[in-house]
């Protein structure tokens, strides 16, 4: 039997911001075949498929479970959204909620991989862009910290109070982004 592994999973869900789990079912379910990941981090995906059948696939994914569909006339369309499920057991709604613009978008529950995502929800902030409001909230307290003279926002090894600029250990440059 033949199999498509794609190698870079991890890389392309961190950067959407949603569990590998997620994009390796519907891939399989939009194929009408198995998929799975290994320990590894690889995906496979029963089946000979090229580059571009398993690119706009991830296409279609970003259209219709992160980027955001704010409105009818005016379109945000940032990646920059939480998956969120919300309600009892039996009357459970998936919604997209968008970090740039805050709108908040349901998403039918009639689909199969609807289904899949409120049975297996992400766990909050632990993919891509979602971790940054951990950030955002260790800034904010480091911030509140600083105006009431208990600490600083330098850097480390910028003359500040290290207790209160552990965060700012990581290189965020650009190229250390990419």
């Amino acid at each position: 039997m033949q199999k498509s592994v794609l190698v870079n999973i991890s890389d392309v869900c961190r950067a959407i911001g949603r569990p590998p789990a997620h994009l390796v079912t519907f891939l399989g379910q939009q194929l009408g075949t198995s998929s799975k990941i290994d320990k590894d981090g690889k995906a496979f995906v029963g089946g000979a498929f090229t580059e571009g059948n398993i690119q706009e696939l991830i296409f279609v994914f970003l259209r219709q479970y992160v980027r955001c569909h704010r409105g009818q006339a005016g379109r945000c369309n940032s990646i920059e959204t939480e998956c969120i499920s919300e309600g009892t057991k039996k009357n459970r709604q998936l919604f997209l909620v968008c970090k740039s613009c805050g709108a908040r978008t349901i998403i039918p529950n009639e689909e199969r991989f609807a289904k899949f995502m409120l049975a297996h929800p992400p766990s909050a902030s632990t993919f891509g862009h979602a971790r940054g409001d951990d950030l955002v909230t260790n800034i904010s307290a480091q911030a509140d910290a600083a105006a009431a003279g208990e600490g600083s926002l330098a850097p480390k090894g910028a003359g500040g109070n290290s207790d209160h600029s552990d965060s700012w250990e990581d290189d965020w440059s650009d190229a250390e982004r990419e």
